[in-house]
């Protein structure tokens, strides 16, 4: 016969011990998938911009640009765009032809990784608009 408390003991033991596990395994797992995805002045570190360029994570909001487009914007309008990322909302203000849209980030080396879409501008600091 089975002794029902040492088979009690047993469970317990074994249920304890793939909980620790289970919670080691957890804390180890969150320090090794914490990206880093912003440096200290704001900007997104490189392999983040790289990743959401590759995996398509720049998202483009249509409705609103089509809302500023009827709405606010006149034609012939310069707009700017400050923590533009990849500068996919300009890119599309521009392919309207209505306004001239700029695209400036604070990503260090943005303007190397958009291919001269974006430009660097440290967002951090006051700048003067002309």
């Amino acid at each position: 016969l089975v002794d029902v408390a040492v088979a009690h003991k047993k469970v317990l033991h074994i249920v304890r011990r793939a909980k620790q596990d289970l919670l080691d395994f957890s804390v180890g797992y969150e320090v090794m998938t914490e990206p880093v995805y912003y440096h200290r002045d704001g900007g997104f570190t490189k392999m983040h911009w790289m990743y959401r360029s590759r995996f398509d994570g720049w998202t483009v909001d249509k409705g609103l640009l089509r809302a500023l487009i009827r709405n606010v914007f006149q034609a012939g309008d310069t707009v700017a765009d400050f923590g533009a990322g990849a500068g996919r909302y300009c890119s599309w203000l521009n392919d309207t032809g209505l306004v001239t849209a700029h695209a400036y980030d604070g990503s260090a080396s943005v303007t190397e990784l958009s291919q001269g879409l974006v430009r660097f501008l440290p967002l951090q600091e006051r700048h003067v608009l002309p």
